[in-house]
């Protein structure tokens, strides 16, 4: 009797221990260790060899490895692109809103070894993210999530007007988002003015490492598209098409919506051009507090008479602020700049346009000036019963007030009174709310709770 006792002492023992050393190990729960995601900046995971706690069962396929929780906030509302890898079989994605917890989870994709998802997300609203083993080895990857993207004012990106037989264009397509539907990649759209009718040469060639599209329109992302190419040297592209004097839209675009990338553009032909009254060597600017500092500098002058800056809060209306004498004709470098101290808001746009003597002008590019803003949104009592006043510092017009509710649904949008503030009775369940101001340049975010 004693020696059986011992032997299935033993049995146990050798029991317990195959059981520690398996590679079944539970982990522990993974919204105790969920990483928080900043948009751009890609976040590494390891998966390691153990079952999961969570085991969500609304994908078509088990997951009963370990997982890894992610969380992202985002401050304003927009599509965003969410990149998954994965090195080592099958893991899924899947999100949810409500709170990181062990129901709610929606399935969104089967990952082998890269995957691009796009969703609609609301800003303040808090989402997570959860990737789950298919199988019980070890994996690892990446998840990174796109930061918003702004298209730029009439959906054109820059502007070039054809003044010497070589133009370059340097840029890139990172940052940029997807406003034409010729290709799924985000794209730049270059607006081209010609002057002089004949051959014109676009090219990437050695001017790009990644795979790429150019399209040549008669209106930005539409119109009569006159050319495209793919492949022409390479993975890069080229297009020569004889033009009249015009305005037309050249679309850089990418193989897929993960092509992307630096791009040096080459523009040749073989007019024959005129002396430029003006070799602008940069025009560009710096917010300094209540200030904007602008600069620009010229290789060449010939018969300059002045310059014209003017200022614009959307991109497109310009009003002129101030007339700046040129140099006349002169071979020298000469440096400009000048302070803007009566701007408004925190995004402004300036344009730089040259005068010759006998009245002609040529219009340079356009630049962004950025500053902080010190205008808040205010609301309060918070937490509420209902009753809430909502008032600004903000000055802009025609702002736009907007509660949701947590799961995103709308539920108060009007045009914010003149007044800067306003008194409202929410009759709405309580919870967690979202007020948002939507100013011309910028957007206020506040967390309410109704009691």
């Amino acid at each position: 009797m004693h020696a059986l006792r011992k032997t299935n002492f033993g049995i146990l023992i050798i029991i317990c221990t195959l059981f520690i050393s398996g590679i079944s190990i539970g982990q522990p729960d993974p919204c105790s260790s969920q990483v928080g995601l900043t948009c751009e900046l890609s976040s590494t995971y390891t998966l390691p060899s153990a079952t999961g706690v969570l085991n969500p069962a609304t994908g078509p396929w088990g997951t009963p490895g370990s997982e890894a929780i992610f969380s992202y906030t985002p401050t304003t509302s927009g599509t965003f692109d969410i990149q998954v890898t994965n090195d080592n079989y099958y893991v899924d994605l899947f999100i949810q809103t409500s709170s990181c917890a062990a129901n709610g989870w929606i399935y969104v994709d089967d990952i082998w070894a890269n995957s691009v998802n796009s969703f609609s997300l609301v800003a303040g609203v808090t989402y997570y993210f959860l990737i789950d083993d298919e199988n019980t080895t070890v994996s690892t990857g990446i998840i990174n999530i796109s930061c918003p993207c702004f298209s730029p004012p009439g959906g054109i990106d820059n502007s070039v007007s054809i003044l010497t037989p070589l133009t370059s264009i340097v840029s890139n397509t990172l940052s940029s988002c997807n406003d034409c539907n010729f290709r799924s990649s985000p794209d730049q759209i270059l607006e081209v003015e010609i002057s002089c009718p004949g051959n014109y040469t676009f090219t990437l060639c050695e001017g790009a490492t990644w795979d790429t599209y150019l399209y040549l329109s008669e209106q930005p992302c539409g119109g009569v598209v006159l050319a495209y190419n793919d492949d022409d040297c390479g993975l890069q592209s080229t297009i020569s098409i004889t033009l009249n004097p015009g305005v037309y839209y050249l679309a850089i675009e990418g193989y897929s919506s993960i092509s992307a990338g630096a791009f040096d553009l080459s523009i040749s032909t073989p007019c024959s051009f005129s002396p430029l009254p003006v070799e602008l060597v940069f025009f560009e600017g710096e917010n300094q507090g209540r200030e904007n500092l602008l600069s620009w500098q010229t290789a060449t002058e010939h018969n300059n008479d002045y310059f014209i800056i003017e200022r614009s809060e959307d991109g497109i209306q310009f009003d002129q602020i101030t007339l700046y004498p040129g140099q006349g004709s002169s071979n020298d470098i000469s440096n400009y700049s000048f302070i803007d101290n009566s701007f408004e808001g925190t995004k402004n746009y300036y344009r730089l346009t040259q005068v010759d003597f006998n009245g002609e002008m040529e219009t340079h590019n356009t630049i962004i000036v950025q500053s902080e803003s010190d205008a808040e949104l205010m609301v309060y009592p918070n937490p509420s019963d209902g009753l809430l006043t909502i008032e600004t510092n903000d000055k802009s017009e025609n702002s736009i007030l907007t509660i949701k509710n947590s799961m995103g649904q709308l539920i108060f949008n009007q045009e914010f009174p003149k007044s800067n503030q306003i008194v409202l009775e929410l009759n709405e369940d309580s919870g967690v709310y979202f007020v948002q101001l939507q100013t011309r340049n910028e957007s206020f975010i506040k967390k309410i709770i109704l009691r």
